[in-house]
């Protein structure tokens, strides 16, 4: 193996976390960090179609559509503007699951219950039920499909393109229901519809779920390079592949891509990696053209690292 003929590359710099937090006598703080600030909330309100009840969500950083993280907490109110007829009030999570075949046209579908609370129910004493109903429902961490546990997944949409092609999609939401009678038919000469009591009424709304999660360590320290490599620490986990040459008389040449073994990191940094190359000279030397250099990159320097995202689908 021979590594003397690749270009000269600098290691990279990984910010770390100061192990300080609190300032020296000789120092002062200036600011607290921007992040510690509270964000400004408002309460997220949807009325029923016929105007009896509303749901409101409190404390929404998004207004125009409530979002929660991991195990969070859903509190609210259910407020009533016609006492008239309660049975009962209750409030439910539930999830869908939805998996559909573009180009056929079929579908299958998921309805999971996630948990549920009665908030009122009318007893022998007919207690008249509130105007205001507050609740409190934390979403679970998992959830049970065909007998299996499965960690709750988050909102999520995707459109598989190919065929036969699909659309699978994940969506929660939030559902106050206020029981009354059902409607009854009064006698009557006449074929036309005619109740003494209403019917039940339903408020809903959907939600995202986001259940966003911070790396368990810091960013390791950077790798030791020696003669032979890179010294191999339990913080780094390499990834190999073989780069095959279409000349049958050079040798492979064997990738390796170094990452963090956590493998978890926050959406704004960067993902610090290294790139080892390995095989005879004469492999290294004919593959110089196509490798980039420190300072410029060329159309046919082609040698890139990406960041993917991929979905799939099961339809077993």
């Amino acid at each position: 193996m021979s590594t003397s003929s690749l270009p000269s590359s600098i290691a990279p710099f990984f910010t770390r976390t100061p192990s300080h937090s609190e300032p020296r006598h000789s120092e002062r703080r200036i600011s607290l960090v921007d992040r510690l600030r509270l964000r400004p909330t408002k309460d997220f309100e949807k009325k029923s179609k016929n105007s009896d009840a509303q749901l409101k969500l409190i404390a929404q950083e998004n207004v125009n559509l409530p979002t929660y993280g991991a195990q969070g907490r859903i509190e609210g109110v259910v407020e009533l503007f016609k006492l008239d007829n309660i049975i009962s009030v209750d409030v439910k999570i539930e999830g869908r699951l939805l998996l559909k075949e573009i180009a056929e046209g079929g579908s299958t579908s998921a309805k999971i219950c996630l948990t549920t609370d009665v908030l009122w129910n009318k007893d022998s004493t007919n207690t008249p039920c509130p105007k205001s109903l507050p609740f409190s429902l934390d979403l679970p961490s998992t959830l049970t499909h065909q007998d299996k546990i499965y960690p709750l997944p988050p909102t999520f949409d995707v459109k598989l393109s190919g065929l036969p092609g699909f659309h699978a999609s994940v969506d929660y939401a939030v559902t106050a229901t206020v029981t009354k009678p059902q409607p009854i038919p009064t006698p009557s000469r006449f074929p036309m519809k005619s109740t003494v009591l209403s019917g039940s009424t339903t408020v809903s709304t959907t939600f995202k779920y986001y259940p966003r999660s911070r790396p368990a360590t810091q960013l390791p320290p950077p790798l030791i390079a020696s003669h032979h490599g890179f010294i191999d620490t339990p913080d780094w986990t390499y990834h190999q592949s073989e780069i095959r040459s279409k000349d049958k008389k050079l040798e492979s040449i064997k990738t390796k891509v170094y990452l963090p073994t956590s493998r978890i990191f926050c959406i704004s940094q960067p993902i610090p990696f290294y790139v080892v190359l390995e095989s005879s000279s004469s492999s290294l030397t004919s593959f110089l053209p196509f490798c980039p250099t420190a300072g410029s990159i060329k159309r046919n320097q082609v040698t890139q690292i990406q960041l993917m995202r991929q979905s799939t689908v099961d339809v077993r």
